[in-house]
């Protein structure tokens, strides 16, 4: 078959890492596979679409294809004009972000009624966020993510006893300002706390606190191999976001035995529970996630307990049956 694959960017984003993976399946099984960005025609994976021999265009007649694959509820404007020329499949993997962003336009609404179909991560996306947008049209599917992360590999050297890290872009949503605030809070001189992401916001007291300890605080951005290599280094994870679907970094530190301190999500539950594979916090409660680093800080039998929970909640995420299941999806719309 030949598929378009159409991104918003080619920013290392989960998002953007897991079309990467599709893309190269597809390749694998010897389907013809194109790629192109809406926001801008370079980044980081570009020359990894290239390397699986995968032609990056600018513009595209959607009539070449058999399928064109949509990621993003950015990408929203594409899915009408695509599907009247070819099968589209609409792939969202954005929470309550992306529904406020999709509500009140035109074109968002017009995607949700003229995809050939659309693919859900969870289904409280499907059932909670996006059912008012959906009504009773036929070809939603829930597609679970799924990944393999190496565990061994290289591993970034700590300057401190303890590296807390979070991985998402650097914005209002993720929250990683609370982060900050609450490593800050635990007046402890052996925690580093390293963030790697795109930058685009902090509130002022966390970039305050985070330029006055350059030696405790790391702002970065980094290819994916590197963020892995911090990864595999780090003492625990957290994200503290205020909104998510399903993030590919949460898995890639489970399936790195990393305890986790998660937000207290409703798209996480059945999946991350509280003092079983994690800890949970409330959104924006800066002193509970203090407390709750504090807390696996101090106790390395949690740190080991929790981590080991969570690389077992991992394992149920592989890629083969997120593919496997892609591979089904397409083939009720062949």
């Amino acid at each position: 078959m030949r598929f378009l694959l159409i991104n918003h960017e080619y920013t290392v984003s989960g998002a953007s890492l897991l079309l990467l993976r599709l893309a190269r399946h597809l390749v694998e099984h010897e389907h013809s596979c194109d790629v192109m960005s809406i926001l801008s025609h370079d980044g980081p994976l570009r020359a990894r679409y290239a390397a699986l021999g995968i032609r990056h265009l600018i513009t595209a007649d959607f009539g070449d294809y058999d399928v064109v694959i949509i990621n993003t509820v950015f990408a929203a404007p594409i899915v009408s004009p695509a599907a009247q020329f070819a099968r589209a499949v609409w792939w969202i993997h954005e929470g309550e972000n992306g529904f406020d962003d999709v509500r009140d336009l035109p074109a968002g609404r017009a995607a949700f009624e003229k995809a050939t179909a659309i693919v859900f991560q969870t289904e409280h996306q499907r059932n909670t966020i996006y059912r008012p947008l959906l009504g009773d049209r036929d070809g939603v599917f829930v597609i679970p993510v799924g990944i393999d992360v190496p565990v061994a590999g290289p591993s970034r050297s700590k300057t401190l006893p303890f590296r807390v890290l979070s991985i998402g872009t650097i914005d209002e949503r993720k929250r990683h300002s609370d982060l900050i605030r609450a490593v800050e809070a635990l007046g402890r001189n052996d925690v580093e706390c390293a963030i790697i992401g795109p930058f685009f916001w902090l509130e002022d007291e966390a970039r305050r606190i985070a330029a006055a300890h350059p030696d405790r605080f790391k702002i970065l951005q980094a290819s994916h191999d590197e963020t892995m290599a911090w990864l595999r280094s780090a003492d625990l994870f957290c994200l503290p976001s205020a909104a998510e679907s399903q993030p590919l970094s949460i898995l890639e530190a489970a399936a790195l035995s990393k305890p986790l301190v998660l937000s207290d999500l409703p798209s996480y539950r059945g999946i991350w529970r509280h003092d079983e594979n994690c800890l949970l916090v409330p959104v924006g409660d800066v002193a509970s996630l203090a407390g709750a680093l504090s807390a696996l800080l101090s106790d390395g039998g949690l740190r080991a307990r929790l981590g080991t929970a969570a690389r077992a909640t991992s394992t149920e995420f592989t890629e083969a049956a997120f593919l496997a299941r892609f591979n089904a999806m397409l083939e009720t719309i062949r």
